[in-house]
């Protein structure tokens, strides 16, 4: 009998909790939940973030509400090289990152590295009228494999790559910030091509960012930055480096140009040269010694550092995207540029702009009495070529809403 109900408890449990994958949420709704060698991969119907993947009861890898943020991650680092045919993406997610670079017209194949079965079926299943039917496309191959090896694999190979967010504190993920996989990734690019890693700030303290970015640097001396957005929730950030040359803002406006006047390309940010200079922060550099440690797949450093602070719930420690830390990063960032390849005159002053909408999304989000003034400094600081483009889709706006919605009153 003691036996017997042993058995059964595991059981019920499973039972009990297989329909509720994450905090129990009335607007949450499962519509599928599958287990595999990876763990449990949940495709919800969630309130306003649409339909969702929950992996491992744990954390979001993406939905169909953050459609044009996750199409950002492609249009960055693809804007960023003159003629991209080669496209590698790194984790798949809802496969809303992979199937943006479908929109660009050079692009003639897309390599995509997914580890697991599950996250590749789902985004085929249920996310194809968001991703554009990537899966399915004759351009794209799906690697079911880990990244790592297929990158190591392969020589002069991509003209961009594209790394995709993942959780630092993971077991196996952080080993995607290695200074062996950035030097795979170095040499599968061809000359000229383009690394675009992002990060996620909101998951990262300080020290931790300063770890995975000199790593980087390792085999990508010259570092951009580029933000994803202007919002104040998550907070994704781009790491970009070239294999030889660097980057270029005339070679951006044609990208932009031939996007804005013959492909699909429809983000307000992502069919002008402006647009891409208010997501720009500047070239990174370091404040720490030459003898920093990097992280290698020998010491492990970000993956033990990540999974001791989420233990120890010290929240605190992370950037947040209406915190101190947060701004002083993006404030520091712009302070050198001075001292790195100047921006053309036209846009030497949109990435302030940028920084200036992030704080405006603060104030609107808390109510702040400067609402108002800090949003007639940013509405006169925005660019035309921006604001008066009749072909975007400003539903895609960068921030939480277009400077086509925002009719502030003054606060009494």
């Amino acid at each position: 009998m003691v036996l017997g109900a042993n058995l059964l408890i595991p059981v019920i449990l499973v039972t009990l909790t297989a329909r509720q994958p994450i905090v129990l949420d009335p607007d949450l709704e499962v519509v599928d939940l599958r287990s595999g060698r990876e763990g449990s991969l949940a495709v919800v119907r969630w309130g306003e973030r649409g339909r969702a993947l929950i992996a491992d009861n744990q954390y979001l890898l993406g939905s169909s509400e953050a459609r044009a943020d996750e199409e950002r991650q492609a249009h960055v680092g693809l804007l960023l090289h003159p003629a991209p045919e080669k496209v590698g993406v790194v984790g798949m997610g809802t496969g809303i990152t992979a199937g943006a670079a479908l929109l660009h017209d050079s692009v003639a194949s897309i390599s995509i590295m997914e580890l697991s079965p599950l996250v590749a079926t789902a985004a085929d299943t249920y996310f194809g009228e968001f991703n554009n039917h990537v899966c399915r496309d004759p351009r794209v191959t799906v690697c079911r494999e880990d990244a790592r090896t297929v990158i190591a694999s392969a020589r002069d190979e991509f003209d961009v790559i594209l790394g995709d967010l993942v959780t630092p504190w993971r077991s196996g993920a952080s080993r995607l910030f290695s200074m062996e996989h950035f030097g795979s990734v170095h040499r599968a690019l061809r000359p000229g091509g383009v690394f675009c890693q992002w990060l996620p700030m909101h998951q990262l303290t300080p020290e931790q960012f300063d770890l995975i970015a000199v790593t980087f640097q390792s085999a990508f001396p010259e570092v951009h930055v580029f933000r994803n957005h202007f919002k104040t929730g998550s907070l994704p950030l781009a790491l970009v480096g070239f294999k030889r040359g660097g980057l270029d803002w005339g070679r951006i406006e044609d990208r932009c140009r031939r996007e804005s006047k013959g492909g699909a390309v429809s983000d307000p940010l992502c069919r002008h040269p402006e647009g891409l200079a208010l997501l720009y922060l500047g070239q990174w550099r370091s404040t720490r010694s030459a003898a920093a440690p990097i992280n290698t797949l020998d010491n492990l450093r970000l993956e033990i550092s990540a999974s001791q602070q989420i233990v120890a719930g010290d929240s605190d420690r992370y950037f947040t995207g209406n915190g101190d830390v947060w701004f002083r990063f993006i404030q520091r960032q712009l302070e050198g540029l001075a001292g790195g390849r100047p921006l053309p005159e036209p846009l030497e002053n949109l990435p302030e702009t940028g920084l200036l909408a992030s704080r405006w999304e603060v104030a609107h989000k808390s109510g702040h009495a400067s609402e108002t003034r800090i949003w007639t400094r940013l509405r006169a600081g925005l660019p035309r070529a921006v604001l008066d483009d009749a072909g975007a889709d400003w539903s895609l706006w960068a921030g939480s809403r277009s400077p086509h919605q925002v009719n502030i009153q003054p606060r009494p």
